[in-house]
């Protein structure tokens, strides 16, 4: 894969649109099960936005969802949590959506890649939510060219959106 770390952006945006469930997402359901059981009540919530035809791999996205959250409490602390995985899902949507789709055959997208791609890179503290997400991402490997996933990572959205958007002008 030629941006191997905007992974995380393609990995949020892959799973999401299809109509039918990709048979190798059963390979995540033991994730998805551990995601809800820390959850709890939230995870109908979370489980309701990954099913088709929303997603076409629903263990999958609610697996990195829990994934996300957790990683928003490391980030922003455990009182704005919310608000921050709320607002990195928001900017990640807004570069979707504003800047990459329609960019697509613009050569200063791919310049924007090249500068772009390690800006606002968080490395995940905590060793578990690391090995918790190697683990889900290993489906990948699966349905598409293998991903190296050496370094579990998370990108902070606003960050990168602001990069994309500076370097598409």
């Amino acid at each position: 894969m030629k941006y191997l770390s905007v992974i995380p952006l393609i990995i949020s945006t892959c799973c999401f649109g299809g109509s039918e469930i990709e048979p190798v997402d059963i390979s995540n359901k033991k994730y998805a099960d551990y995601a809800c059981d820390q959850m709890g009540a939230d995870c109908k919530k979370f489980t309701r936005a990954c099913e088709p035809p929303n997603s076409s791999m629903p263990n999958t996205c609610i697996a990195l969802t829990y994934f996300k959250l957790e990683v928003a409490k490391e980030l922003c602390g455990i009182e704005k949590y919310v608000e921050c995985f709320e607002s990195n899902n928001e900017y990640l949507a807004r570069w979707m959506h504003e800047l990459n789709l329609p960019n697509v055959g613009n050569p200063k997208r791919e310049i924007a890649f090249e500068k772009c791609s390690n800006i606002g890179m968080y490395d995940v503290k905590s060793s578990e939510l690391k090995k918790f997400e190697v683990e889900v991402l290993k489906v990948f490997q699966k349905i598409r060219e293998p991903i190296d996933i050496k370094s579990p990572s998370y990108q902070k959205q606003k960050d990168f959106y602001l990069c994309f958007e500076k370097h598409l002008k």
